[in-house]
């Protein structure tokens, strides 16, 4: 992103399925600035977190912070994706532990 910019990087990321393309994506909008966040870019990160496999999610949501101050409500709707997806698989609830948790199952 700080090499090629945050809209190249995306098409980037964006411009063919690959298996752990949605990974990448994640980290994309974790590691996208508050000044390039916009509307389009929390409609897509929303839609990731409905659409991806839980796998790919990040249990660090302190990135949502940035999002949440350019729109109000942008935690709790993807808190409210997570408990909705968790009714159907239980292992999503997972996401919403801490976030030494991830470090754990990597190490």
């Amino acid at each position: 992103m700080k090499s090629c910019g945050t809209n190249t990087a995306l098409q980037v990321l964006s411009v063919t399925d690959y298996p752990s393309k949605n990974r990448w994506l994640f980290r994309y909008y974790q590691n996208l600035s508050k000044d390039d966040i916009n509307q389009e870019s929390i409609h897509e990160l929303i839609d990731l977190y409905t659409t991806s496999e839980y796998q790919y999610f990040t249990n660090d949501l302190d990135f949502l912070l940035r999002y949440e101050s350019i729109e109000k409500g942008v935690i709790v709707k993807v808190v409210k994706i997570i408990v909705d997806r968790a009714n159907s698989d239980s292992i999503l609830a997972h996401v919403l532990s801490l976030p030494a948790m991830e470090s754990e199952r990597e190490g």
